[in-house]
């Protein structure tokens, strides 16, 4: 009960302060948790290798992703982008897409040009755009 004691241990003071470049605070939950996990996985394989007879990570608490409160344009934030981009050929039909729509990253970016029907003003959401295995994959 120690080890896993230790280890959780280990894991909450990578969070406070396991920062080696001297800058303030801890490191990120997802640093933490690629840290954590790498831990895990190694005392698995030693497992594997019937040098430990059980993994003294299993009964850890990882911390849970924190993400950034997402950020919404205001009146006047958003008049300054739509003028920044007005005479952009290449960005203005992508910025005012985004804005305009609601669509996600990845259907913007799958989109094309025969998804928009001009006779009936219609946007068609066909496909998206993700990253598998490094690559990109409609």
């Amino acid at each position: 009960m120690t080890a896993i004691y230790d280890i959780q241990k280990f894991c909450n003071a990578l969070r406070k302060g396991g920062r080696l470049d001297g800058k303030e605070g801890g490191l990120s939950d997802t640093m933490v948790l690629r840290v954590c996990n790498l831990l895990h996985q190694s005392l698995d394989a030693a497992v594997r290798a019937r040098l430990i007879p059980s993994n003294p990570a299993d009964g850890i608490q990882l911390p849970k992703r924190r993400r950034a409160q997402k950020q919404i344009l205001n009146d006047a934030q958003l008049n300054t982008l739509l003028k920044a981009i007005e005479g952009d050929d290449d960005w203005h039909d992508f910025f005012y897409t985004e804005l305009t729509t609601g669509l996600r990253r990845g259907e913007i970016c799958a989109l094309r040009w025969d998804d928009f029907d001009e006779a009936e003003g219609r946007l068609h959401v066909r496909r998206t755009l993700k990253k598998e295995d490094g690559a990109l994959v409609c």
